[in-house]
């Protein structure tokens, strides 16, 4: 169930490698450049309905003669 010599020193050989990488901290003004992508994103989008009010009158109306006719 353990790991095999190769997987060893792969496994070896990454953790050496991540803990020598320099810690990379964000600019100062990093925090308001991803606010300003949000608001010119957010802002640009309008969503419409999938059917209109004339669209689920129509659907309606003709729901509602065919119940008619059904009846006669």
């Amino acid at each position: 169930m353990g790991l095999n010599t190769d997987e060893k020193i792969i496994n070896d050989f990454t953790k050496k490698t991540i803990k020598s990488l320099p810690l990379e901290l964000p600019s100062d003004s990093f925090t308001e450049m991803v606010m300003q992508r949000i608001d010119s994103k957010s802002s640009a989008k309008t969503y419409l309905p999938l059917i209109t009010k004339k669209g689920f009158y129509a659907v309606f109306s003709a729901v509602l003669v065919l119940m008619v006719i059904s009846v006669w």
